[in-house]
């Protein structure tokens, strides 16, 4: 809803496009936005890897690789708005469904339910912080469905 708002305010949008899709960006918002459109790339948003100190939850993939367990990621990323109580209700589901997950959660304060990380501390990991999805996804092991 806020970039919406953004967009309202704006006169223009940079996008990263390719060639065959750029006439389809720049006639869109032109018609439903009223927006010039500059439509550059495509740019390849990945970078070198830095090396850095390995956090908890790297450690805790890299153990899960290493024992062959499946591990479902879960994260809704910037944009999805999740309340309280549907936070509070994948916490039941990820505990009931006793699959090993990492969960990233954007919002250090979000209540999950009195010891969900304690219970689930042998197959879950809460991630409060923000990660590098690329990473995640570049482990090896076998990720649930």
């Amino acid at each position: 809803m806020e970039s919406g708002r953004f967009l309202a305010d704006c006169r223009g949008i940079v996008l990263n496009s390719f060639y065959e899709l750029e006439p389809v960006y720049i006639d869109y918002f032109n018609r439903e936005f009223g927006l010039k459109a500059w439509c550059v790339g495509p740019l390849c948003m990945s970078y070198p890897r830095v090396t850095a100190p390995k956090t908890k939850w790297v450690q805790w993939l890299d153990h899960r690789q290493a024992i062959q367990r499946p591990v479902l990621y879960v994260a809704f990323g910037t944009q999805a708005e999740i309340s309280s109580p549907q936070l509070k209700q994948i916490a039941i589901g990820l505990e009931q469904s006793g699959v090993d997950f990492l969960w990233v959660i954007r919002w250090k304060e979000a209540e999950l339910g009195e010891g969900f990380e304690e219970r689930v501390m042998e197959r879950g990991v809460v991630v409060r912080e923000w990660v590098d999805q690329s990473e995640i996804l570049s482990k090896k092991v076998s990720w649930g469905s």
